[in-house]
């Protein structure tokens, strides 16, 4: 017997559930075949839903969106992330034209007073993509032959309170806390502050993509999200993501001293020595914040050590910073070194070389006499980066 082509497609019930149905051939060609007429069989409304549920068109959007716009990983994740709000919100059993501007007005605006996966107020990023993606979602189904949609997108609201997220550079104090820090996510923090690295590339950044002796990383590699497990793919968020960076000694010796001590490929773990998902990489970094303000945001005044105070019901009073901070820091350190723009657009991997200017004519006014002398001192040694790869 030859070999068998097999893939399923996800077809529509009459009770409003839905489920994937396998389709086999004796060929790639005739799978191919098959696969469109059953989708052009549920496109003609001969399996449509009777009962149209959002939960089920917005998996059906999703997966019938990403593969012909070949989207970035950048967007997919985009997506995923708003797509996990909207099932929070409207999962289960609500029917698609139930849904009405006036409650997705209020989900949008409980959102903007506090995102319940941050606890702080969403940004208006998310929100611009969770209005673009239910307003994708309401089209499809319309298209698909749904009655009774009205589509409200347009008229939908971005509330005033919605954060916008403004990257900076870490301060030479809060460089200095990482440097000085215990804690396990140390590891990935220097990386990302010295290196410039994208969270997702670093947590799939391998030993052996470091060069010693060249003192760079190469970059041909990230992790995923897709839910909570991490998938790592080759390439990365944009088509320039694929590059080798130059990073400082005062990286290239702190690594040199965890690869001694590592015994997995992958540099950034878990401590039970597994690829990270992204509730412990949550957790992690939310540990990390808190044992930073632990050690460094309180003052002697205050009990520590306190049993009936839990360390996550402490007020932070070292800022929340996150990867983009990092990142934009490692920036920082090429423009104080006189790296050109072109140079920098390559090591930070950006897709459009706007995104470098951007960021480059926001530190033209950055006032050099206001570093220490001790840190223009590690711009010369520690923290050199030598660009001329």
């Amino acid at each position: 017997m030859g070999k068998i082509y097999r893939t399923s497609v996800y077809v529509p019930m009459p009770d409003g559930s839905g489920k994937r149905k396998t389709v086999r051939a004796e060929s790639q060609k005739e799978l191919n075949k098959k696969v469109l007429e059953l989708k052009a069989s549920i496109i003609r409304g001969e399996l449509l839903y009777s009962a149209a549920y959002f939960a089920d068109w917005r998996e059906r959007w999703f997966e019938d969106t990403k593969v012909p716009l070949e989207l970035s990983q950048r967007t997919l994740e985009e997506y995923r992330r708003a797509i996990a709000h909207l099932k929070r919100r409207f999962g289960g059993k609500t029917q698609i034209k139930d849904i009405r501007l006036a409650e997705f007005q209020s989900f949008i605006n409980e959102l903007a007073v506090c995102n319940p996966n941050t606890g702080a107020p969403a940004s208006r990023k998310l929100i611009k993509d969770l209005i673009r993606v239910g307003n994708g979602i309401f089209k499809y189904a319309a298209a698909n032959g749904v009655s009774g949609i009205i589509n409200f997108f347009d008229a939908v609201m971005i509330p005033k309170q919605a954060t916008v997220t403004k990257r900076r550079r870490l301060s030479e104090d809060e460089q200095s806390m990482i440097l000085d820090s215990e804690h396990s996510v140390k590891l990935p923090a220097m990386i990302m502050m010295f290196s410039g690295l994208r969270l997702g590339e670093v947590l799939a950044l391998e030993w052996n993509d470091v060069d010693f002796d060249t003192s760079t990383i190469t970059v041909s590699k990230s992790m995923v999200f897709e839910e909570n497990k991490g998938k790592i793919t080759s390439g990365g968020k944009t088509r320039n993501a694929r590059r080798i960076v130059a990073i400082p000694p005062v990286l290239v010796e702190y690594l040199k001293q965890e690869k001694d001590k590592s015994k997995t490929d992958l540099i950034c773990v878990t401590a039970n020595r597994k690829p990270h998902t992204k509730a412990s990489w949550r957790r992690s970094w939310d540990s990390y914040i808190i044992d930073l303000n632990l050690k460094y945001g309180y003052d002697n005044k205050f009990n520590k050590n306190n049993p009936r105070i839990k360390a996550s019901q402490l007020p932070l009073r070292i800022e929340r910073f996150t990867a983009h901070y990092l990142r934009h820091t490692y920036a920082t350190l090429l423009y104080l070194q006189g790296v050109d723009v072109v140079t920098a657009k390559q090591m930070m991997g950006h897709a459009d070389i706007s995104t470098t200017i951007n960021i480059y004519t926001d530190l033209a006014n950055f006032n050099r006499k206001s570093l220490s002398d001790a840190y223009k001192q590690k711009l010369k040694n520690q923290y050199k980066i030598d660009y001329s790869l």
